[in-house]
């Protein structure tokens, strides 16, 4: 017994996670998006999954970020978001005095992505953060996606949208 408590302590070699690096090209953007995505489980990931997760994650960030701006209407995000994670949006929207679905939408400078940084938990689970700009103003959305029936959604979007 006390043998097993010091073989689970016992050194282990470091090895750096597996990761997927690559670049998003996006219309908004005048320059390549990095994304680095790594992954904690055995197992190899398709880099076209992680492109098209990091692509996704991007998309949601910024169309998050625009509901709770009022610069767009939730019913915008329902496609690629669970209800919680809408309903979620729409309260930190009322919070901060702002719902396009009711407003209209604000115009303003517009959401730019600069980088998308994940971990794939499991092969149904990411966790992203993605950095956004608008106008000088920088901003991190935390981001949580599962795979779900046959598409990946978010049940989770929020976190970090102070200034950096």
């Amino acid at each position: 017994m006390e043998n097993d408590f010091h073989d689970a302590f016992r050194y282990r070699a470091r090895s750096p996670l597996p990761t997927v690096d690559g670049f998003l090209f996006i219309e908004l953007s005048t320059q390549p998006i990095p994304y680095h995505i790594a992954y904690c489980y055995a197992g190899v990931v398709d880099p076209e999954l992680c492109h098209m997760l990091a692509r996704q994650s991007c998309r949601i960030a910024c169309m998050a970020k625009d509901v709770t701006r009022g610069r767009l209407p939730r019913s915008k995000l329902r496609r690629f978001v669970t209800p919680q994670c809408s309903a979620r949006l729409l309260t930190m929207s009322d919070l901060i005095g702002r719902d396009a679905d009711q407003a209209g939408g604000q115009l303003g400078l517009p959401v730019i992505p600069q980088m998308v940084s994940g971990m794939m938990i499991t092969p149904e689970r990411i966790e992203s953060a993605v950095h956004l700009t608008v106008g000088v103003d920088h901003h991190w959305v935390n981001l949580s996606m599962r795979y779900i029936g046959s598409r990946w959604l978010c049940d989770m979007a929020g976190g970090g949208w102070a200034q950096a």
